[in-house]
């Protein structure tokens, strides 16, 4: 008898090995000396919007940047996610109606050591609509964002007050 998990082991190889040569368009990697790290895509009036944390060195820490793609991929520019100011960490995109899209994530404001969770709107050409960083006792931080129907989204993550957290 063949343990279940070797069948599962086996099941999960043969997915991966004939689902990603069907779904592969193309690959490109881009960034620069330090790190970039991905947490979204969203459809832009030009081709692709795509979240990203960047880690531009010690003295500015993390930052939130959009990496702007065509839609066959390659690349157009990289720009700071407008109202993202000092250390930001994107966590979550979204799209949302008409061509918009949401980005959330945590920023440390001015002189501080903790986290103030933000939700970002975009229109489809990575423009600004609206930016909300609420300043709360605690850490806040945004890991998932999800565009609703009327024009709004809704936000999750995570709260901490002393030696506990909520949800």
């Amino acid at each position: 008898m063949v343990p279940a998990w070797r069948i599962f082991l086996l099941g999960v190889a043969a997915f991966s090995a004939t689902g990603s040569a069907r779904a592969q368009g193309f690959v490109n990697t881009y960034g620069g000396q330090l790190s970039e790290e991905a947490v979204g895509v969203a459809l832009s009036s030009n081709g692709f919007h795509v979240a990203t944390r960047r880690f531009m060195g010690q003295a500015a820490g993390h930052q939130a940047h959009m990496l702007q793609l065509s839609s066959t991929g390659a690349q157009g520019s990289w720009l700071q996610l407008p109202g993202s100011d000092g250390r930001a960490f994107v966590q979550a995109m979204a799209e949302g109606t008409s061509g918009s899209a949401f980005v959330a994530g945590s920023a440390f404001p001015a002189g501080q050591s903790h986290h103030d969770r933000f939700v970002a709107k975009l229109d489809g050409d990575g423009g600004l609509l609206w930016h909300t960083r609420p300043s709360l006792n605690g850490d806040q931080q945004y890991f998932a964002v999800r565009g609703l129907p009327d024009g709004g989204c809704i936000a999750a993550g995570v709260r901490t007050i002393g030696e506990g957290h909520d949800a």
